[in-house]
């Protein structure tokens, strides 16, 4: 038996190892054939990448043509092609793959800034362009792909690179210029009020797109231009741009904005933004009334949480700013009403858990009595002094149709000394 055969023999193995042996003695004519084979077709993939690792760049890409198989194109373009030279090679395998995964390792490994800028503007695989344009690192060309693609997306991921500190001018132009919105609005991003105030000024008047708009509203400094936020809260024709606007008032400096728009805007979301940023230290009243007549039910349950995050006690400090409606005896007699009178029992019984027992016994008496909903009863039976109440809770406890009321109530009596 010849050398040759011997040689054949050992890289069609069984055993992985005597084929990667085999793989290391390959040479000669008639060898790269065989790499070629073993570099896709075999099952082992330390026998795959020994026989790739000898192949040239030029062989690895020629290889990668002519292969059918996405994984293994995908494996030589991701283990081979490191070397300097094989840049031009990947850019190639980056335009021409049919495989969106391959075109992705291969742009991936360039770095040279010339052959990135080649694939970020090339119309041959637009789905390489926003990689390429992430990986440069000269950001005078990111500068060049911005002015010259065509592809909005390009466009704007080349000036999401742009450093404002170096290309203010150029950023601002953008922001005002470019004739895609997605552009504008990447621009304006990174943009403050300062770099170009009259662009923001026009932004916060209505006719722009609403994208722009809210953008501009999120980077308006304050409090500067609180007058102008205060009006797009108030009275600008777009939901989300009232909304932005809302988000961005505080309760101590826009407390009426904030009570007006929670009490009678248009649209749900404004209205919950409003609720948000309502401090219920500030005002209470406003809140439960929300928590229990808004019409939409997201909007209840936001003054409902609100609400619960206040204590009993009213705010003791900033006393010149603290609304008078938050004497104690008024912050209880609106959490009274609430347990009362709220349409959904939610409400109620977050209301009877914040009452003060000795100072609403009438109301939780009469609660517990005859409210409708058993968790609301339960509630305040719970919450009824023992002392004083022994006869409702012992009629409750033997006779009420619900058993988490009877229990509860007969709980109650049994905390009686």
């Amino acid at each position: 038996m010849g050398l040759r055969d011997l040689l054949v023999q050992k890289w069609q193995h069984q055993d992985s190892r005597v084929r990667i042996a085999a793989v290391s003695e390959l040479c000669g004519k008639g060898a790269q054939a065989v790499l070629n084979r073993l570099a896709v077709h075999d099952p082992d993939k330390a026998v795959r990448r020994a026989a790739a690792a000898k192949l040239k760049g030029e062989q690895v890409a020629a290889l990668v043509k002519e292969t059918e198989n996405e994984s293994a194109r995908l494996e030589l373009v991701s283990t081979q092609l490191n070397d300097d030279e094989d840049q031009p090679l990947l850019l190639e395998i980056a335009l021409g793959d049919p495989s969106g995964y391959v075109r992705g390792a291969a742009v991936h490994k360039l770095r040279v800034d010339a052959l990135l800028v080649a694939a970020a503007l090339s119309e041959q695989a637009p789905d390489i362009g926003s990689v390429a344009v992430q990986r440069l690192q000269d950001l005078s060309l990111a500068l060049h792909v911005a002015k010259t693609s065509r592809r909005p997306s390009i466009r704007g991921e080349a000036v999401r690179r742009l450093d404002r500190s170096l290309y203010l001018e150029e950023i601002v132009s953008f922001a005002q210029n470019d004739p895609d919105d997605w552009v504008r609005e990447t621009a304006l991003s990174q943009l403050h009020r300062e770099d170009c105030p009259a662009l923001f000024d026009a932004l916060l008047q209505e006719g722009p797109p609403t994208r722009l708009r809210i953008i501009a509203v999120q980077r308006t400094p304050l409090p500067e231009k609180i007058e102008a936020i205060r009006a797009l809260a108030t009275a600008d024709p777009e939901p989300a741009v009232r909304r932005t606007a809302v988000s961005r008032l505080e309760t101590k400096r826009d407390l009426l904005t904030l009570i007006h728009v929670a009490r009678t805007d248009a649209d749900a979301g404004v209205r919950r933004a409003a609720v948000d940023g309502i401090d219920p230290l500030w005002i209470a009243e406003v809140l439960f009334a929300l928590s229990t007549n808004d019409p939409d039910p997201t909007v209840r349950a936001a003054a409902r949480k609100r609400c619960s995050a206040a204590p009993a006690a009213p705010h003791q400090e900033d006393d010149a700013f603290r609304p008078e409606t938050l004497d104690r005896d008024r912050w209880q007699e609106f959490i009274c009403r609430a347990a009362a009178f709220a349409t959904e029992h939610e409400v109620r019984e977050a209301a009877i858990s914040m009452l003060d027992p000795f100072l609403h016994e009438k109301s939780l008496r009469r609660i517990a009595k005859h409210d409708k909903s058993p968790t609301v009863r339960a509630g305040a039976a719970m919450k009824l002094n023992p002392a004083t109440c022994k006869k409702l809770l012992k009629s409750l406890a033997e006779k009420d149709k619900d058993a988490r009321v009877r229990r509860a109530a007969a709980y109650r009596l049994s905390s009686v000394s």
